[in-house]
């Protein structure tokens, strides 16, 4: 490339995004095959440059752990959940200790004692409802849609 095509790049590299290109340097771009190929390649450098870099990466509970470990070298995952089969399972398990201590206790305890075991079920049940519920928060946010209340400022 000439000297004079090197002044004219340099012309053409310094305008401004948008500018209008000067007349003169319109008419060289016109007339050299050479200035127009270098700047449609950097014109198409641009293009690609503005468009999003896509990476195909599998998102799994290891690749998340590699990146949050590279983030914060003290991150450590969260413990595995209870399934929910096993949440069934227990409260399963729960109802039917009730209906056995209600069927075969009422007329063989005392009533002060009869009292103190219902009141254990029913802490029982209430502290069961209270973890399933607090340990799923997020299935029940992501499965319960409720109205967006806009609180003005």
């Amino acid at each position: 490339m000439a000297q004079k095509c090197n002044d004219f790049m340099e012309q053409y590299l310094a305008l401004d995004k948008g500018e209008r290109v000067p007349l003169v340097l319109t008419f060289h771009l016109l007339t050299c095959k050479e200035c127009r190929k270098e700047i449609k390649a950097l014109s198409h450098a641009h293009r690609l440059a503005k468009e999003v870099l896509q990476i195909p990466r599998p998102i799994n509970s290891q690749s998340i752990t590699k990146v949050m470990k590279e983030i914060d070298p003290a991150y450590k995952p969260a413990k595995s959940r209870i399934s929910l089969v096993s949440w069934i399972a227990t409260g399963l398990f729960l109802i039917i200790a009730m209906l056995t201590y209600c069927t075969f206790a009422n007329n063989q305890i005392s009533k002060p004692l009869l009292f103190t075991l219902s009141l254990v079920f029913a802490a029982s049940l209430t502290a069961y409802c209270a973890l399933f519920i607090g340990t799923n928060m997020d299935f029940f946010i992501k499965k319960l849609h409720t109205p967006q209340s806009h609180v003005a400022c």
